[in-house]
This record gives structure tokens, C-alpha cells and sequence, in this order.
């Protein structure tokens, strides 16, 4: 007799269990959000999508790329040699100010030297990180230009009225020579300036996430 009993408890208690769950899978084709109990522990579950959306993008935790603490120190270390960077060229452009607003021509000289020498520099390192190859094509650019303007600027003083082959001679045109480099320089200082904000990004929001279609 017990063990009837019992087997009556336990196909009532199936019945129950059979019946929630089928509640469930209508609330489910219904779009509702349902209660779903298990180890006594309430949680909520959001509904299946029903129409025919396309899939977004969600983000998959799996194939999230973790910063180690060896990539955070390469971003910092990054981001304070572009600032380094930033700072010579500035340095440089002022000292072209000063020289070109006293006229002196060693001084002229010496800033040319300084540039080239930090055009170089820049294009070696950038050309290490795949990422820059958009700055790299702009630094040569600028680079070539700054060389045409040279060799016009030598070709006119040796060319045009007295001082021949005298460094710092002043001829015809000497105006825009100065009006177009000075805008070069604007312009590297524009593209570092560019540089120290990539980097600080990176330095900020090291991880690098990835999103995948489901």
C-alpha cells in the first residue's frame, strides 16, 4: 500500500513537471519572458526572437584578446616615445621661426640638418609597425616635397642675380620658400599630433574585441 502510494506521488509529481514545461514552450512562441526554477534558484530568461530579423552582432566572450601585462607595457612605451616625437618636431618647427625671423643662415642650416635627420628616424621606426603604413606614405610624401623645394631653391640661388653658392642667399622667390616649408612642417606636426592620439587610444582601450555573427 505504501508503495503505491508513493508511485501515485511520484507520476503526480511528473504530470506537474510535464505540464510547467509545456507552459513554458507556450510562453515562449508567445514572446513572454517565463520564470525558470532550478537548484531554488529564480532566474529570468528573455524570449526566442520570432521574426525574421537578421542576425546582429553580439559579442562573443571567447574570442575576446585579453591585454597581457607585456602588450600593455609595449602601448605605454609607444605612446610616450610618439609624445617624445611630437615634442622634437615642435622644437624643430619654433628654431625654424627663429631662424628665418633673424636671418641667419647657419642657423637655417642646422634646422634642416635636425629635420632630415627626425624624417629619417620616423619613417624607420613606422615602417616596423604594419598599422602605420598610412603615416609612413604621408611622411614621405612630405619628405619629397621638403627635397624638391631644397633642390629649388638651390637651383635659384645659383641661377638668379649675385651670391652664387653663398648658403643664405636671399633671391627672387625666397618667399614662397619659406611660406611652403613652414606649411610642411605644420603638416608633420599635424601627423604627430594625429600619432599621440592613436597611441593614447591604445593606451586607454587595450582590449581588443571581437564581435561575432550568430
Amino acid at each position: 500500500m505504501r508503495n503505491l502510494l508513493y508511485f501515485g506521488l511520484f507520476a503526480l509529481a511528473l504530470t506537474v513537471v510535464g505540464e510547467a514545461r509545456a507552459d513554458d514552450h507556450r510562453d515562449y512562441r508567445r514572446g513572454k519572458k517565463v520564470i525558470v526554477t532550478y537548484d531554488d534558484a529564480p532566474r529570468r530568461v528573455a524570449p526566442v526572437r520570432t521574426g525574421f530579423e537578421p542576425s546582429r552582432a553580439t559579442f562573443d566572450q571567447r574570442r575576446t584578446f585579453h591585454p597581457t601585462p607585456q602588450v600593455t607595457q609595449f602601448a605605454r612605451r609607444a605612446y610616450f616615445e610618439q609624445r617624445k616625437d611630437l615634442e622634437q618636431i615642435v622644437r624643430i618647427s619654433e628654431r625654424w621661426e627663429r631662424a628665418v625671423a633673424t636671418r641667419n643662415p647657419d642657423a637655417q642650416w642646422k634646422v634642416n640638418r635636425r629635420l632630415d635627420a627626425w624624417l629619417e628616424r620616423e619613417i624607420r621606426e613606422s615602417m616596423r609597425e604594419p598599422r602605420n603604413q598610412r603615416y609612413t606614405h604621408r611622411i614621405r610624401l612630405l619628405r619629397n616635397e621638403l627635397v624638391s623645394l631644397e633642390r629649388t631653391r638651390l637651383y635659384r640661388r645659383g641661377h638668379q642675380g649675385r651670391g652664387r653658392g653663398v648658403r643664405g642667399y636671399h633671391g627672387r622667390a625666397h618667399g614662397g620658400y619659406f611660406a611652403t616649408k613652414a606649411s610642411i612642417l605644420d603638416q608633420l606636426i599635424s601627423l604627430s599630433e594625429r600619432q599621440v592620439q592613436i597611441a593614447e587610444v591604445r593606451v586607454r582601450a587595450p582590449y581588443r574585441l571581437s564581435f561575432a555573427r550568430r
